[in-house]
């Protein structure tokens, strides 16, 4: 896990194992505290790639998937967000002799935790997309010298991407629903 200074509390939103050597684990907070002077502190001495994006509907996660651990290139498995707009996330780890991971388009890497020094290090990093049509989407990863690899990849609603929600007819709801099997359409909105 991964902790600030600005006492923000953390959600383990997905994770991502490679079998043996790393595990690529993706956390999110929503609507945090933030200063200039905000800090991470990795636990157990793991690599930690930040990221920060506006305009995202909470840290619900739409899709999720992960790749085949240990492949050449590394991929994180393909997802397909319900909605267009919605924000794209693929996290990546390394174990290996370093290298710069880098992710083939349309995503868009960002932070790059590589330690460096001799032998083998945890690199982590991450890419990005804000898609505007739904489409599948596989995040491809090279650039490193690798003893173990992982990746996975998730999408988020974002205030733009409004979803529908529905509530079903359940014992506590019967005497709302006047005990018929009902379903109610509820749509999230932008306003302002």
């Amino acid at each position: 896990s991964a902790f600030d200074n600005q006492e923000n509390v953390y959600t383990l939103l997905a994770t991502y194992p490679e079998g043996i050597y790393t595990t690529a684990y993706l956390w999110g907070t929503f609507n945090p505290n933030t200063s200039t002077r905000h800090t991470f502190t990795p636990s157990n001495n793991d690599s930690i790639s930040i990221a920060a994006f506006s305009g995202v509907a909470g840290i619900a996660v739409d899709q999720h998937n992960a790749g085949t651990p240990n492949a050449t290139p590394q991929t994180s498995g393909s997802i397909t967000p319900t909605n267009a707009d919605e924000l794209i996330v693929s996290c990546f780890a390394v174990y290996g002799s370093g290298g710069s991971p880098t992710v083939a388009p349309p995503l868009t890497a960002l932070d790059t935790a590589n330690p460096g020094g001799s032998g083998n290090v945890y690199i982590t990093t991450l890419g990005y997309q804000r898609q505007t049509t739904a489409t599948a989407v596989d995040a491809t990863w090279s650039g490193y010298s690798s003893a173990a690899t992982t990746a996975g990849i998730t999408s988020f609603y974002t205030v733009a991407a409004p979803t529908a929600l529905t509530v079903t007819n359940t014992s506590p709801l019967t005497e709302l629903l006047a005990g018929t099997d009902s379903t109610i359409p509820l749509t999230a909105r932008r306003t302002g």
